[in-house]
């Protein structure tokens, strides 16, 4: 293969494993361009790197993207025909095949299915180029049990059969393509990759916590290092316990949850039993449509071993904000129930040990007791986050899930020059 065309109908910036597919492709010597949203700045390694090109396209109009359950549906309509007239058009201006060959390829990040395996699926056609959908979720299991979520099923069923090759993200997402489609699969689990993740230095974290914590809270700065007469920086044993969680503020990750567990912490702290608890600082990064409610929540709650940060991150600064943390929680249901979170993935990168919401495919990848716990209610996630936290830093339960982590855990390269690589020159 020469080239390669990657189309994500997201932000390219925060669409991790297709940036890794386009850094995986590119090192092969193949010219790749990304069509997608560019809402925020990807990764150095893609942006700068001399075979990766981004071909921004528009977004919809923002009246489209209706949150009221009626009009969404009802607009829906004419927001599939301005993708199917946008990304048709950046397809046939960037796919250069001259149609005699299957040299180059065009890969598809589904969700959003609906029209995007249509239109890539024509122009492939129409280009001659080898058509790969990497499956990640459903688009119909995002419209709940709707009569319409039936049809979108239908016509995504359809055209995921058009494709020459899938890949997906679990074993359980295999399966049910193939019982509920005849779609035949190769499982590409996602990895973290080498140059992305990697441990960084006391003085390196202490460098950036302190910025973050200046612009953020800075009466928390001198919580969690300190520094000898020969300037060497040590982490405090009385440091706060910091978490971190990565959501989009939607229902599908149902922030009730973890509140509710850090107010029963936060009043469990104040106890008698509670004076080998650490305090506890979480940061919560990303954006979505009820950020702002449990924001407000937040505020007229008394806190007082608690501390709860919000912030939207860039590319490069998510890994260190990872390196820095001691637990992650994952909300993250899964509206089909089979495909597996990439936060989740992105911890494990930085030897977090995760607390996960669970589903059904959510065991392939956090194994209780093993790399992290999983919960179902509000007061489960209570108690696993008192579990890891008494006598903190010298909690055994963490540190044993820490130590669990990495273990026959292959970085993202080495999986997909394995699995995928064969299969597009076979």
């Amino acid at each position: 293969m020469r080239n390669a065309t990657i189309v994500v109908i997201g932000d390219v910036g925060h669409s991790p494993r297709t940036c890794n597919h386009a850094f995986s492709l590119a090192s092969h010597g193949l010219k790749i361009n990304i069509i997608g949203y560019l809402n925020s700045k990807p990764h150095p390694k893609i942006v700068n790197h001399k075979n990766i090109r981004i071909s921004p396209i528009s977004q919809p109009p923002s009246f489209l993207s209706n949150n009221n359950q009626i009009l969404r549906v009802l607009l829906l309509p004419l927001k599939l025909v301005w993708i199917f007239f946008i990304l048709g058009i950046a397809l046939i201006r960037n796919c250069n095949n001259d149609g005699t060959d299957k040299n180059n390829l065009l890969l598809l990040q589904n969700p959003p299915g609906i029209p995007t395996i249509f239109v890539c699926y024509i122009v492939a056609k129409l280009k001659g180029m080898f058509f790969l959908i990497d499956w990640h979720n459903y688009t119909f299991s995002m419209f709940g049990k709707s009569s319409i979520s039936q049809l979108i099923a239908g016509f995504e069923g359809f055209c995921g059969r058009l494709s020459d090759l899938n890949l997906c993200v679990s074993n359980t997402m295999k399966d049910d393509l193939l019982k509920r489609w005849n779609i035949n699969s190769t499982v590409l689990y996602d990895r973290p990759p080498s140059w992305f993740f990697r441990s960084i230095e006391t003085s390196e974290k202490c460098e950036f916590l302190n910025k973050f914590l200046t612009a953020k809270e800075s009466k928390l700065q001198n919580l969690f290092f300190t520094e000898s007469s020969r300037g060497t920086i040590t982490p405090r044993e009385d440091r706060p316990l910091i978490m971190v969680s990565s959501t989009s503020w939607t229902p599908d990750e149902d922030f009730s949850i973890l509140l509710k567990a850090l107010i029963g912490y936060d009043e469990y702290s104040k106890s008698d039993k509670g004076h080998l608890l650490p305090k506890l600082l979480v940061i919560i990064t990303g954006k979505g449509p009820q950020k702002q409610l449990y924001l407000e929540k937040i505020s007229t709650i008394p806190w007082q071993n608690v501390f709860i940060l919000t912030d939207w991150l860039e590319a490069e600064d998510y890994p260190k904000i990872l390196s820095c943390a001691d637990i992650g929680v994952c909300l993250h249901a899964s509206t089909s129930g089979f495909d597996l979170p990439m936060k989740v993935v992105d911890m494990f990168g930085s030897k977090v040990p995760v607390l996960a919401k669970r589903f059904p495919a959510i065991p392939e990848l956090v194994k209780d007791g093993v790399n992290g716990i999983l919960f179902d209610m509000a007061e489960e996630l209570e108690l696993a986050i008192i579990r890891i936290s008494e006598k903190f830093p010298k909690n055994e339960v963490l540190n044993e899930l820490r130590s669990n982590i990495g273990k026959d855990f292959k970085c993202w390269e080495e999986n997909w020059e394995e699995i995928v690589w064969p299969l597009l020159n076979d």
